[in-house]
């Protein structure tokens, strides 16, 4: 029996291993160095806000991939 709007079938949610939850850190760190290698100072203007989208878009596929929901996410 499938579940209605209201109610929604449990899901199991998997712990992250450690190498998962670096994940999105790496896609955080490595992009902000290389901005920073390549343009100096001047990379504060731009290329951070980029890896920061790049770093937060990854986070939400390590959570849907370990089983949250984005409703979920919601109090």
């Amino acid at each position: 029996m499938r579940p209605t709007n209201d109610e929604e079938a449990p899901r199991a949610l998997k712990q992250p291993s450690l190498l998962t939850a670096l994940v999105p850190m790496v896609t955080l760190i490595l992009p902000i160095a290389g901005s920073l290698l390549i343009f100096g100072l001047d990379a504060l203007d731009g290329p951070t806000q980029v890896a920061l989208m790049l770093s937060c878009m990854c986070a939400a596929l390590v959570a849907l991939r370990l089983g949250y929901l984005f409703r979920s996410w919601y109090f």
